[in-house]
């Protein structure tokens, strides 16, 4: 089974928000320095060339040139050199370098340190969040600088890097470099960094530990995420650990000093309590902004929120007193145009309860009107009682009255050595709940929570206790093999079981009942061993290679990577059918999650191999045939810099550079709009990026026929050549002349149009159907990608006089050339080829006059999308369909034909009376259809 799109961006939601309560963590466990900052400073993000040399700010950038070259007719650049030593082989390099400050002066005690998760791969579209590419990149080789600023330490690969500099007293800086040897005379120059002084005012006496925090405004989480697929900034704040802020600790006449700020910046400055008995920092002052360099800055303490609850059972109105308490907030993200709660919740150290009266104390006050605190009770053949809607506004005590928990049934998990029979304790069991439309939906509420153990010096002498609350449905066996977990649902589930020794095991789907208790055997084995070799075509080991194996199980999916003898060895291994397969690229630089678009009818699961208990199994994967392809890009005999060159299709070797097929080119616009889309998520298959020279590089390409892709934004359309790769070196030079297509956009009247917007594409029909929809695609979601789909080419928008010229159109094919404006119907002329370097005039296209509707779907629950269906008479003619993502609940589609549409809402189990409308649509007036009424 594999995880649905919404379930995969939940899972890296989650995934975000666990990261940034990491970072809390993991820098509350250093001794934080006052005024330490680790927001990145303003230097270029440009990647240098082997020959690059740095800038005083510590960028590195290319030669200067004076002309644009001629691509030579000599063969590509012969390649670097093996590496003589074992460290270098192994692709670690040193670098050398020094820190200074904008005087050329070394900085001593400054903190260095290298990355291999540069911002622009983070997923999702998530990108710019200060500090989370730090965190992740596991801070490898870090150091301090000496006296005189110098620094050594080691790259972990070979390969573009990145270092990181961070002081007290300075903004930080970075440098990006490429090692294929040592590298030396780094400089990375630290600007002087601005002070915010103040006090915090009210605190009381208890609030032992005080930390002020300092966001920068400029370059903040949310502006990072504002137009991402997916926007975590608020949960990212709310843990309490703000990625990238600088912070410092408060003394015990209640002043702080924030330095190194940037001087061109304002912040947001807080305070927070660090003495909290879950061990996270509560906000506890409001967040006010200033300018940094202010001097006296005021923040006031406020009284944190108390809840109380009393617990009983819903049958019979007895207090229930061992219970499971958690508290925390509620905040959203938002995706795919929508907004999901997501409570964040912290176990109470106590789990006995007297009368069943619960006390939350320290909950925060937040600043925001719609925010909300969760609070969840758990006990044993209960459902749990959830409340995520409280208020978060307001100081001091809030009565929840009476939680009244439900009888639920209970599932016994017996754990069992498969070959002995005896039972295994400390094995961790999940129920995990199996979607079944056939269920019966019960009512239970579920919840996505955060648990963690709280540690307390509540012990008989003193001594530190540690307090779990499980949340979840997820529980340790005992000494018999046993455990009993509380099932959250009724309907069908399953049994996900890991245990130390043993390969992972999922039970059989089973019942599972309102009430009750069921039991399930799990017997589980030590599992089959594969040791995989990696050889290239010649049967030489591949050291490095990555290997990626998919079990039988939900979610039983590795990759690992071969030794320097090309070998790696997956060991605990689950009964049945395992897959292995060689990737072409390096998983780790997404953290183990790519989306395959490269290549789309070529993704093989890999070699089959049957594992059975305790066996041992040699296996050998052998990569193809590669060859290296180089060459420049040129337009109009110019250089283009900063093109994209891609490669798509199947190596198929032998089947001959033939022009690329309707679907072909089909294939490669998708790739190209959904990799433009997803980023550093997308396996893009071969792509580089041309320099000033306009020279690419594609490395390792496999043997076999493919289409070479170039993008540029001075291309209306990507540029598409049949190529075919042999063993060994590719010289392959891209020649563009620029063809172009101009005319005009009216309206029905004659009037011309304003800021239409205009594109070209290829006639074929396949072709336009594809690009349509990309079309559509594109005005949906390039807002939430950040404006990054390009939809395989460049558009232009039309003048005053309605005129367009579309500059880079291709050569030699029928083209459809087709314009969009608001509240008209889009249009479009197909014309004959155009020849190379030439332009085509008197293209004018005349839009109709559309109809509007504006949808609301306020008040609906897990309504996501809108989908218009045309009711009108069939026919050729008939418009397209039309589907579009709401935002906050809303959508307007201005651009329709007149006449009889359906619209439909859609979502995950949206309410049953919820159901389709019939609008007629008529030109240049606007239907209103309200869903939440």
């Amino acid at each position: 089974m594999k995880a649905s799109g919404s379930g995969i961006l939940l899972i890296a939601a989650l995934a975000v928000v666990a990261a940034a309560v990491a970072a809390w963590q993991w820098s509350a466990g250093e001794a934080p320095r006052p005024g330490q900052t680790t927001e990145p400073g303003a230097a270029d993000r440009q990647t240098p060339g082997a020959d690059a040399k740095p800038t005083a700010g510590g960028t590195a950038i290319a030669p200067e040139r004076s002309e644009v070259p001629t691509p030579p007719a000599a063969a590509p650049d012969e390649p670097a050199a093996e590496p003589a030593d074992a460290d270098a082989a192994a692709g670690k390099f040193a670098v050398r370098g020094r820190v200074v400050d904008v005087r050329g002066n070394g900085i001593a005690d400054a903190h260095v340190h290298v990355t291999d998760q540069p911002v622009a791969d983070l997923p999702f579209g998530i990108h710019g969040i200060e500090g989370l590419d730090d965190m992740l990149s596991g801070r490898p080789g870090d150091a301090s600088t000496a006296a005189d600023g110098t620094f050594e330490l080691r790259v972990p690969d070979a390969g573009p890097f990145r270092l990181v500099a961070t002081h007290p007293d300075h903004p930080r800086g970075d440098y990006r470099g490429e090692a294929t040897a040592d590298v030396e005379g780094v400089v990375i120059t630290l600007r002087d960094g601005a002070r915010i002084t103040g006090s915090v005012l009210g605190a009381p006496p208890e609030a032992e530990s005080i930390v002020v925090f300092a966001r920068r405004l400029k370059g903040t989480v949310e502006k990072a995420t504002s137009g991402a697929l997916l926007d975590v900034s608020g949960l990212v704040e709310a843990v309490g650990a703000p990625l990238g802020a600088a912070r410092a600790e408060v003394d015990a006449e209640r002043r702080f000093e924030l330095r190194g700020l940037d001087p061109d910046s304002r912040y947001s400055i807080w305070a927070a309590n660090a003495t909290t008995a879950n061990g996270m920092p509560l906000k506890s002052t409001p967040a006010l902004e200033f300018a940094a360099g202010t001097l006296g800055v005021e923040l006031r303490w406020r009284e944190p929120l108390r809840v109380t609850v009393r617990a009983v059972d819903a049958e019979t109105g007895a207090p229930i007193e061992q219970l499971g308490v958690a508290a925390g907030f509620v905040k959203e993200i938002k995706m795919l145009g929508m907004t999901m709660p997501i409570p964040a919740t912290k176990p109470l150290p106590q789990s006995e309860f007297e009368g069943g009266v619960v006390w939350i104390d320290q909950l925060e006050v937040h600043d925001e009107a719609a925010a909300k605190i969760a609070v969840e009770i758990r006990a044993e053949g209960r459902r749990p009682w959830i409340r995520h809607d409280i208020p978060a506004q307001t100081a001091g005590l809030i009565d929840l009255g009476t939680a009244r928990l439900e009888r639920a049934a209970i599932v016994i998990a017996r754990v069992l050595d498969a070959g002995s029979g005896d039972p295994i304790a400390g094995a961790t069991v999940e129920l995990v709940e199996v979607a079944d439309p056939e269920a019966a939906a019960d009512g239970s509420k579920h919840s996505i929570s955060f648990s963690t153990s709280v540690t307390t010096n509540d012990g008989p002498n003193g001594e530190p206790t540690t307090v779990t609350m499980e949340q979840g449905m997820s529980r340790t066996t005992d000494a018999r093999g046993e455990t009993r977990i509380t099932a959250e649902f009724a309907g069908t589930g399953r049994l996900d079981v890991q245990v130390e020794g043993y390969a992972p095991a999922q039970s059989e789907t089973f019942t599972v009942p309102a009430t009750g208790e069921v039991t399930i055997e799990l017997p589980v084995h030590r599992g089959g061993t594969v040791r995989v070799t990696a050889i290239d075509a010649h049967g030489v080991p591949e050291p490095h290679a990555a290997v990626r194996r998919t079990g039988p199980h939900d979610g039983d999916t590795e990759t690992e990577k071969t030794d320097e003898n090309g070998v790696c060895t997956f060991a605990r291994l689950a009964v049945g059918e395992h897959a292995f397969k060689l990737l072409e690229i390096d998983a780790k630089k997404s953290g183990g999650f790519k989306v395959q678009l490269s290549g789309m009818l070529d993704q093989a699961d890999g070699t089959p191999v049957q594992v059975a208990d305790g066996a041992a199994i040699d296996l050998t994967l052998t990569r193809p045939l590669r060859g290296e392809v180089t060459g420049f890009v040129m337009l109009d005999g110019n250089a283009l810099d900063r093109a994209s060159v891609r490669l798509f299709g199947n190596p198929n070797p032998g089947a001959g550079a033939a022009a690329p097929t309707a679907d072909e080119e089909s294939e490669a616009l998708a790739a190209e709009f959904l990799g433009s889309m997803l980023g550093g998520l997308a396996d893009l298959g071969h792509v580089s990026t041309t320099d000033v020279d306009g020279r690419y590089r594609l490395d390792r390409v496999p043997v076999g026929s493919y289409r070479i892709v170039v993008n540029h934004d001075e291309l209306a359309m990507p540029e598409v050549r049949a190529i075919e790769i042999v063993e060994g070196d590719n010289r392959v030079d891209v020649g563009i002349v620029t063809t172009s297509v101009r005319g005009r956009i009216l309206d029905a009247d004659g009037t011309p149009l304003v800021g239409a917007t205009v594109h070209a594409m290829p006639s074929d029909g396949g072709i336009r159907d594809l690009t349509d929809h990309l079309g559509d695609a594109k005005e949906v979601l390039g807002e939430l990608f950040g404006g990054g789909a390009t939809g395989g080419g460049s558009e232009c928008r039309s003048g005053e006089d309605g005129t367009f010229e579309l500059r880079g159109v291709r050569a030699g094919i029928p083209l459809t050339i087709v314009a969009r404006a608001r509240q008209h119907i889009a249009g479009s002329q197909s014309i004959d080829a155009v020849a190379a370097g030439t332009t085509r005039s008197g293209v004018e296209i005349a839009l109709a006059t559309a109809g509007c509707v504006r949808i609301s779907a306020v008040g609906v629950d897990n309504a996501m999308a809108v989908k218009l269906r045309w009711a009108g008479p069939p026919g050729a003619d008939a418009p397209r369909n039309r589907d579009a993502l709401l935002r906050r609940s809303r959508v307007t589609l201005d651009d329709l034909v007149p006449g009889t549409w359906t619209v439909e809402l859609q979502g995950l189990e949206l309410p049953a009376d919820v159901g389709p409308r019939t609008v007629s649509v008529a030109a240049g007036e606007t239907v209103r259809v309200d869903f939440g009424r």
